[in-house]
């Protein structure tokens, strides 16, 4: 049995105290602390060094062979081991909050507001959505001089069909002023 594997079965079978006076050799007697020290020292030696950076970790058979399992495994029966392991090691859904430190403060849970980043609009488009009868002449003739290649009859066909995209992909002060100038001429126009 190598070390690593008598460290567990120790861990599993004593006290924590116990555990720490075993793996140092400190007797009985001395403080909790010095004890503790002196384990972790020991612990540190049984167990396996972590490989440096770039180098391969080399794992275990049994480990490699589970792996090698797991991995010729379908989606279904991934979510079944899953569901097995839960149950037998009794493991929640949900990750218990009372093993974080102390002082740390939980998050509130996202709201529907938090969600979705606040976008800040950045193209705009100008709707004409009414005509004053009694200036109708006055908003075709405007509509077919700012539409390219707009003719007169274009323009009223255009203007008499509403609510109407007048243009899209504008700025906001472009928008803001073709709007200032459609409301000018006689026409109800949003800026969306």
């Amino acid at each position: 049995m190598t070390n690593t594997m008598k460290l567990l079965n120790l861990i599993r079978s004593t006290p924590y105290t116990c555990i720490v006076r075993q793996a140092t050799g400190c007797p009985v007697q001395n403080s909790g602390r010095r004890c503790f020290t002196q384990s972790h020292v020991a612990m540190t030696e049984v167990l396996a060094r972590p490989t440096p950076e770039g180098e391969k970790k080399v794992y275990p058979a049994h480990i490699e062979k589970i792996v090698s399992d797991i991995s010729q495994l379908t989606l279904l029966e991934v979510a079944d081991l899953n569901a097995a392991l839960k149950e037998r090691l009794n493991i929640p859904d949900a990750a218990p909050v009372a093993a974080m430190p102390a002082g740390m403060m939980v998050a509130a849970p996202p709201t529907e507001e938090d969600e979705a980043p606040k976008e800040t609009q950045t193209n705009f488009s100008v709707k004409l959505t009414a005509v004053d009868p009694a200036k109708k002449v006055g908003v075709i003739k405007f509509i077919k001089g700012c539409m390219e290649g707009f003719n007169l009859v274009q323009a009223k066909k255009f203007v008499e069909e509403l609510p109407v995209l007048v243009k899209s992909d504008l700025g906001k002060d472009e928008a803001e002023k073709l709007k200032a100038d459609l409301n000018a001429v006689g026409a109800d126009a949003v800026v969306e």
